[in-house]
């Protein structure tokens, strides 16, 4: 009888240690995860941020061999959506009047499918402003790239110089 006494404790031994690999091994996955994910999410947000940096620069190409062509800038473009409906990454619900007025406009290929709101503005006589605008975290603070561009000469030698660009990033 005490053979089958101490095999019957081996027996509870390797049932609560195979828990215990398994309540460990459960723990570390948590842990690994808990790490990963927030780090997996600035991933993806950043990688749909690059969106704004490839149309805006497009934009602004688009806009500098226009007025180099006329010496005049192109009209300013209404917001493409609202940039409440461009919030936690999702694509923005753009707004079918504003696109019209995009795609009438005739410069610009913008797709009705983006992650971020694009307007354009003419500041003053010799300022133009591309503007791209998303929120990403919903209700906190926009994710905004801004480009700048300044015209020089006067006719037929028009030109437009590009500032630096802005960007204003929620991530940070």
């Amino acid at each position: 009888m005490s053979e089958s006494g101490d095999g019957g404790g081996k027996l509870v031994i390797i049932i609560f240690g195979g828990l215990g690999c398994l309540v460990v091994g459960l723990a570390l996955i948590g842990i690994l995860a808990a790490l990963a994910i927030p780090s997996f999410v600035q991933y993806m947000q950043r990688a749909k941020a690059a969106e704004a940096i490839g149309i805006t620069s497009t934009v602004a190409d688009q806009v500098s061999a226009e007025y180099e062509l006329s010496c005049e800038f192109p009209p300013s473009l209404p917001p493409t959506a609202d940039v409440d409906t461009c919030c936690g990454g999702e694509l923005c619900a753009s707004d079918p009047e504003a696109m019209a007025v995009w795609e009438e406009a005739g410069l610009f290929g913008l797709s009705h499918e983006a992650y971020f709101s694009y307007e354009t503005e003419q500041i003053d006589s010799s300022t133009y402003e591309i503007r791209a605008e998303a929120d990403f975290s919903c209700g906190g603070a926009n994710h905004v790239e801004t480009i700048q561009l300044t015209a020089h000469g006067d006719p037929p030698n028009c030109r437009l110089e590009q500032a630096p660009r802005v960007t204003t990033n929620e991530f940070q």
